[in-house]
């Protein structure tokens, strides 16, 4: 799996992707690389534009917008990321709520500067549509009994357990603290993904056996309010290292995800699975036979960026 850096033919940021993903984004708009940030923008453009070439349309003029001020990237993307969120925003939460993030959304961005050489060099990191977080906050580590307030947050979401989960949601705090203590703490490898040392989450392995040894199935998910901020794309880069050490055997890590779920496919290919393909009517799950996409990732291949060591 090739990583290439690319950058944004509308704001000039840089991304390191696969080429699939490149190639995926380019054929969207017309053979040129927008961001994360950009393709929501131009997107939403494209939407206002009622004559065609409406994404064509959209890109020009978005590409005019961006090189009206090229002078200070920070001001730029926070500006461009208060309209995002601001649109997106407008019926979802009060108003008071929206602010505060607004707020929150310029100080993190402004913030993030340091200095080579007396000048000042611009940090900000990119995950698609994504602003990543401190990644030293994010941990993996085996459930606790502990967990179990923390547990019950995000394990009685209908969206997080969703579909493609062969586990249901919890209810109750009993139900939570025995799923912790029957299913969690004596998996053969499944950890809670933690902010600050709180569960938010989790990824799980399940190893093969007999001849299907070599291989192992992943399966992740994490709290509604954690998600678009790279964190389960850095959390399961963390993983996947720490599962081929403790399974030294493992040749083969896959996964699947429903069709529907756009977002878990692209922290697949993010961390450097490969697609291998659309397996169709092929699972029942709560309910429904499900296609599923397949991605694989082997012992040998690489990562797209490094792991959190």
């Amino acid at each position: 799996m090739e990583i290439e850096s690319v950058k944004c033919e509308c704001c000039g940021l840089k991304e390191d992707c696969t080429q699939d993903y490149i190639s995926e984004v380019k054929s969207k708009f017309g053979g040129k690389w927008l961001c994360g940030l950009c393709s929501e923008d131009v997107n939403d453009e494209a939407k206002k534009v009622k004559k065609p070439p409406e994404m064509d349309e959209a890109v020009k003029a978005h590409m005019l917008f961006c090189r009206k001020d090229r002078s200070n990237p920070a001001i730029r993307v926070a500006d461009g990321m208060k309209q995002l969120l601001r649109r997106r925003s407008a019926v979802e939460l009060h108003v008071s709520q929206r602010n505060l993030l607004l707020r929150n959304l310029t100080y993190q961005i402004h913030g993030m500067w340091k200095y080579e050489n007396n000048k000042p060099i611009f940090l900000l990191a990119f995950d698609h549509t994504e602003i990543s977080m401190n990644t030293s906050r994010i941990t993996l580590r085996p459930f606790k009994l502990t967990d179990v307030d923390d547990f019950l947050t995000w394990a009685s979401d209908d969206q997080v357990i969703q579909p493609g989960l062969s586990w249901d949601t919890v209810a109750t705090r009993e139900e939570a603290l025995n799923f912790i203590k029957d299913a969690c703490i004596p998996h053969p490898w499944r950890r809670s993904i933690c902010i600050d040392h709180r569960s938010i989450g989790f990824i799980s392995v399940f190893p093969g056996s007999d001849d299907g040894r070599s291989r192992a199935d992943m399966g992740y998910a994490i709290a509604k309010k954690y998600w678009g901020q790279g964190i389960t794309t850095m959390a399961v880069k963390m993983a996947v290292p720490l599962v081929f050490k403790d399974f030294p055997h493992l040749v083969r890590l896959q996964a699947y995800t429903t069709l529907e779920n756009k977002a878990s496919q692209r922290v697949l290919e993010k961390v450097g699975f490969v697609k291998e393909g659309i397996l169709r009517k092929y699972k029942f799950l709560k309910g429904n036979i499900w296609d599923l996409a397949m991605y694989s990732l082997l012992s040998t291949d690489p990562l797209a960026v490094d792991p959190k060591q």
